[in-house]
């Protein structure tokens, strides 16, 4: 959100490869909370019209990735 070049490069390389971005519901209230607490507003508009478009993990789905990947990596 601050305009990072190399950090532009890896989202649209990743964006390229996979078309979107998935990140869970607890990161974009971090996100979110941490822009807000700044008072951040200009990357604050920007996190939210990038997240508008992307993929949420919502906390059930979390719920259960704990539950299948400890199990999975053994």
């Amino acid at each position: 959100m601050r305009g990072n070049s190399k950090v532009i490069a890896k989202v649209d390389e990743h964006l390229k490869e996979f078309g979107f971005i998935r990140f869970s519901i607890i990161t974009y209230y971090e996100i979110l909370n941490g822009l807000l607490y700044k008072d951040a507003r200009m990357q604050l508009t920007r996190f939210e019209d990038f997240a508008e478009f992307e993929e949420l993990i919502e906390i059930k789905t979390l719920e259960t990735y704990a539950g299948i990947l400890p199990r999975v990596q053994r």
